[in-house]
């Protein structure tokens, strides 16, 4: 790792490479994850995703993620599989899966448990964008009803702190809707968004907080 940083030696990829592989062999999650990105973007693609997926089953977040991602990307066909690696990684505390994980259980209608999820990953980021993405989800949900008792108010006051740190479809939301609202029509439905993947190129330890919910109560925040 001193090498591929470059940290008082001459960054050399192919040691990184090296003693990444004698770690992964010996069953370091992180080695394994590291070695499956070199391996990756060296085009060395077979074998990168081999690594990556070893990684993951050993227990690296950060590559159980990505598997997500890719899942997703895939199509209705791996719905079931994408929410399987995004719930490991989410009941960690990761709060990034557990947004992933609430936009799956939208995309299959599972509105109740999604709720649960987006309100869990505001509560655990530290992250603005990974926040004001479930915040704005979270206004969507009360401004449809999915999941939570409809409530426009509350589905405004969301996405306006969402739109106050810079949530481009939650300014267009309370600009479209807050004048609807305040004149006493019912307000127009907007589109989902679907979570923006993101390659982790290093391993993210996941905030430890409590345990989190496996269903949403009823006045339970969010929807997508």
């Amino acid at each position: 790792v001193i090498s591929y940083l470059g940290r008082g030696v001459v960054q050399d990829t192919g040691e990184v490479v090296r003693w990444s592989r004698i770690a992964a062999e010996q069953g370091h999650a992180n080695a394994a994850f590291l070695l499956s990105e070199l391996l990756l973007k060296g085009g060395n693609l077979e074998e990168g995703a081999d690594w990556l997926r070893r990684a993951a089953d050993l227990g690296a977040d950060s590559a159980q993620c990505n598997i997500g991602f890719e899942c997703y990307r895939k199509g209705v066909a791996h719905l079931g599989e994408a929410c399987s690696w995004f719930r490991r990684v989410a009941e960690q505390g990761h709060a990034e899966a557990a947004y992933a994980l609430a936009c799956v259980l939208r995309d299959t209608k599972d509105y109740v448990e999604a709720a649960s999820w987006l309100d869990r990953a505001i509560e655990l980021t530290d992250d603005e964008e990974t926040r004001a993405n479930a915040q704005f989800e979270l206004s969507r949900a009360f401004a449809k009803g999915d999941g939570v008792p409809r409530d426009i108010a509350k589905a405004l006051s969301l996405a306006g702190i969402a739109a106050d740190q810079g949530h481009t479809e939650a300014q267009k939301f309370v600009n479209r809707v807050g004048p609807e609202f305040r004149s006493g029509n019912t307000p127009a439905r907007v589109p989902s968004q679907r979570p923006r993947a993101r390659t982790i190129s290093q391993p993210r330890r996941p905030s430890r907080r409590a345990n989190i919910p496996t269903s949403a109560p009823s006045n339970s925040r969010i929807g997508i």
